[in-house]
């Protein structure tokens, strides 16, 4: 093992693992923060925007108070939309890539460990534990979800700068000293977690290392180490105040001691997760609450109980107190008192969970006492845990897939529910898609009813019941007013049911809220190109077309009003245009019989 062939054989291992696991993962679709960072995002469809990534945090999605900072894992979707546009596959391919180094890594991280707590089989042991850690089900969150890549990478960048740490601590290897604030640094760019790495290397130098050193002149030599990744940070978060602003909380989340408490109850529930993996769920539907439940206390005792007994092992077993104390430091900047969204997410535990398998594989080696035994028991979990990933990416293969699951196993989940609608619309299942719209609006807890209303408009339309439709775009404006959507699609659904004079009341009312929404825009000047007045039509069509400059429908439209207003010359300059900027065989053909049209006269 200790030869080339041997890491050579590890690493073979490895990729024939998680090769079973997710080989069918390379086709499943675009999920939740995938749409604004990748889908809708314009940022990533030009490679020449990765420097600005790095200054300009609004490049890294079309939502605008967006306050996210990750600019190598945006850089990465770039280089994959490069690769393949919007087709899936590179982009798992990468996240598979990632996966099998961070697996690697794992490997070699835990070898070190081993070899610095000595007494053990450090080979076997970190196999076994790079094993779980490729085929567990729960890495699937990270893996198999697109968006899961900032995990991804900030995992791998800290496995990477942690072993350059270990290395020259075992023998003051200086490259290594010198890489491994630079990985961290590049983890920083992927996302945050990886800032715990300095607590998990001031343990491992707590347990390790100062028990048989003393002096002021040690301790002296071991802090200095720490001050490049001080710096490291410190420059961050410099950058990141130039590029985004500081740290904000999403709207709508719990303060951070309400957080915290809702992080207690996560505690069971994620122990849960690593030891029996089913009945996986990517929506929990927990809210913070600050409630002293039952589940809080479970927490508390458990997270207290794991504590203590690391506490008592780290004069015996060196190895199992820090993997341990490893797992609680890598999963606490994202479950203890930082609000986010959602307190509970199965990606958080893609880091932790190398720690804490080390831990128990640590300990249970000495407990099974039969080698035969041993390999056993693993290869039986090992199969199991095979089976339950690959069966989980199914779940992650469509939207529908997705979401339905998420119905099943969260039924009071609103944004399930309303996710699942959607889903069921896109498969133009609307008389579905209303009763879980329904359902939404049917609960007090509804966070964006003007939303749910405009979706159940559009499902309405696709029964071809326009009434019914423009009834609930109204409710959807009443309910939620600045929800820009529901009046352009009553002033468009006004247009098709011949009344142009209402469509241009509501539209225009639109352009008066929010001036910047395009389609509101375009639907204005067909409503005015309907009702004779060409004049207000170019004017609008021209402001759609300076919001969308290159989206074909609106360069199409302004070409149209252009003609009626007797401006051959420019109706013929945007019909070329239209023609260059056409998705399909039948947008092509219509820009091109209006470019004839116009070439005639």
């Amino acid at each position: 093992m200790t030869s080339l062939k041997g890491f050579a054989a590890v690493k073979v291992i490895l990729l024939a693992v998680s090769l079973f696991v997710y080989s069918n993962s390379f086709y499943c679709g675009y999920h939740l923060d995938d749409y604004h960072q990748i889908v809708n995002n314009p940022g990533i469809k030009n490679l020449g925007n990765i420097p600005k990534f790095f200054t300009d945090s609004s490049l890294e999605t079309y939502v605008l108070n967006a306050k996210g900072y990750r600019p190598v894992t945006i850089s990465s979707f770039a280089l994959n939309y490069a690769a393949s546009g919007d087709r899936v596959w590179s982009y798992h391919l990468l996240n598979f890539i990632l996966h099998l180094s961070a697996s690697i890594m794992v490997f070699l991280v835990v070898v070190e460990v081993i070899n610095a707590a000595g007494g053990l089989a450090p080979y076997p042991i970190a196999l076994a534990v790079s094993l779980i850690f490729a085929a567990h089900p729960i890495q699937t969150s990270a893996v198999t979800y697109i968006s899961g890549r900032a995990a991804l990478l900030s995992s791998l960048f800290y496995l990477v700068a942690f072993y350059g740490f270990l290395r020259s601590r075992a023998g003051g290897y200086r490259t290594w000293a010198f890489l491994s604030p630079v990985f961290f640094l590049a983890g920083l760019f992927s996302k945050e977690l990886i800032i715990s790495l300095p607590l998990a290397m001031l343990a491992y130098d707590f347990i390790f290392i100062l028990p048989g050193r003393k002096g002021r002149e040690t301790y002296g030599t071991l802090a200095l180490t720490y001050v490049p990744y001080i710096l490291a940070i410190l420059f961050y978060f410099v950058v990141r105040k130039a590029a985004a602003g500081f740290f904000t909380s999403p709207a709508g989340v719990a303060g951070a001691s309400e957080y915290l408490i809702s992080e207690l109850s996560a505690v069971p529930l994620y122990l849960r997760l690593v030891l029996l993996p089913f009945n996986q769920d990517a929506d929990y539907a927990i809210t913070p609450s600050g409630e002293m439940g039952a589940g809080v206390l479970a927490g508390a005792l458990l997270l207290a109980l794991a504590l203590f007994m690391l506490w008592r092992q780290r004069a015996k077993k060196h190895a199992v107190a820090f993997f341990g104390l490893w797992s609680l430091i890598a999963i606490a900047p994202e479950s203890s008192f930082i609000p986010t969204l959602d307190p509970v997410v199965e990606y958080r535990l893609y880091l932790p969970l190398a720690g804490l398998a080390a831990a128990l594989i640590t300990t249970g080696w000495g407990v099974i006492p039969y080698s035969s035994v041993r390999k056993a028991s693993f290869a039986a979990l090992l199969l199991l845990f095979c089976v339950l990933g690959f069966n989980r990416n199914t779940v992650w293969s469509t939207e529908l897939s997705f979401w339905g699951d998420v119905v099943k196993k969260s039924p009071g989940s609103v944004r399930a529910h309303n996710n699942y609608g959607l889903a069921l619309m896109d498969r133009k299942r609307f008389s579905e898609a209303v009763d879980e719209f329904g359902f939404c609006v049917s609960r007090q807890d509804c966070p964006e009813p003007g939303t749910i209303y405009n979706n159940m408009g559009l499902s309405y339309e696709g029964l071809g019941k326009q009434e019914q439709a423009a009834s609930y775009y109204k409710k959807a404006i009443e309910a939620s007013p600045d929800v820009m959507e529901a009046r352009e699609n009553l002033g468009a659904i006004f247009n098709r049911m011949g009344r142009y004079g209402e469509a241009v009341s509501v539209l225009e009312e639109a352009v008066r809220i929010d001036p910047g929404y395009t389609w509101t825009h375009y639907n204005l000047a067909g409503s005015y190109m309907r009702t004779g007045r060409a004049r207000d039509a170019l004017r609008e069509a021209e402001s759609a077309y300076k919001s969308s400059p290159k989206d074909f429908l609106t360069v199409y439209l302004l070409a149209n009003v252009c003609k009626e207003n007797g401006l051959a010359q420019r109706a013929g300059e945007y019909a070329r245009l239209a023609v260059e900027l056409s998705n399909d065989a039948g947008q092509r053909e219509a820009a091109l019989t209006l470019s004839g049209s116009l070439k005639k006269k």
